[in-house]
């Protein structure tokens, strides 16, 4: 009898022995498997929705994943298909905007006068005379104007064909951007001259406006398109020639007087504008210059 209780108390033993032991393997298995587990919700459990969700409660997801593609912003905005014609800066900016054509003539004593100023100009050059005398206009660019577009060989665009028009601008805006590292984003027609083509051809080539002006010397003689006298937003046209340093010596003296400066057409009009304004409507006629 003794001896088949002692066998009872034995296989109870062991069974007791037993069920400790599955005990404890099952509590080292939670405690492996729950960091792991953790650290595998935490990804996102590889599921791209989860992930996001993951991602917005400030859960990181693992190195190993690909980071998500973000669309790139776009601060500028994309060329007009058609440029707007403009002649006239609406602001009330005591500015004014001195745009200087053709470029046939860098004069050392122009620049001086503008470096002593500190004057930027926006000089609409002839593409191929750009090129050759790169390193005057170079120099005029450092008082902060630009290089903008006056087509190839200086045609009447206005009897031209929109697929002329467009050679023209466009061959004369890459080459302005291989010589100055700048594309240009404004053009004006030489002479003032369009037709119902121009302003599509300016858009097509990548520029954002038409520039014409509502201010001129010609023959020295300075004249205006409105009444009164030099307002801000105006748009003064001049000419790389020999008496352009006359005609900045007549120019200034009524600016200062006006209680005008210049200023970089750029900062008003086109992609770089950092001052708020307002395109007035096309002008009524086209100047002849």
């Amino acid at each position: 009898m003794a001896t088949r209780r002692e066998r009872r108390r034995r296989r109870a033993q062991r069974r007791r022995v037993s069920w400790a032991a599955a005990a404890v393997a099952v509590v080292l298995f939670v405690g492996a498997s729950v960091p792991a587990a953790t650290r595998w919700l935490g990804s996102g459990g590889g599921h791209p929705r989860v992930a996001a969700a993951a991602a917005r409660t400030g859960r990181s997801a693992p190195a190993s994943a690909p980071p998500a593609s973000v669309a790139p912003t776009t601060t500028t905005a994309p060329p007009p298909g058609v440029a707007p014609r403009i002649d006239h800066v609406v602001t009330a900016d005591r500015v004014v905007f001195i745009t200087i054509d053709d470029g046939w003539h860098p004069l050392p004593d122009v620049l001086a006068f503008l470096q002593a100023h500190q004057a930027p100009v926006s000089a609409f050059l002839i593409a191929p005379i750009a090129r050759r005398d790169a390193e005057f206009y170079r120099q005029v660019l450092t008082l902060g104007g630009t290089v903008e577009d006056h087509t190839m060989h200086h045609p009447d665009l206005g009897r031209l064909s929109l697929g002329s028009q467009t050679a023209e601008l466009c061959q004369a805006a890459d080459l302005i951007a291989t010589t100055f590292g700048r594309r240009p984003v404004l053009a004006r027609p030489p002479y003032g001259s369009e037709n119902q083509y121009t302003d599509q051809a300016v858009g097509s080539c990548g520029m954002y406006a038409t520039v014409l002006w509502d201010a001129k010397f010609s023959d020295h003689q300075f004249s205006l398109a409105h009444p009164g006298g030099v307002r801000p937003g105006d748009i003064i046209l001049m000419h790389w020639g020999p008496g352009l340093l006359q005609d900045l010596h007549t120019l200034f003296p009524l600016l200062d007087a006006a209680g005008l400066r210049p200023a970089p057409l750029q900062d008003y009009l086109g992609p770089t504008a950092t001052h708020a304004g307002t395109l007035p409507p096309a002008p009524l006629a086209s100047p002849s210059e």
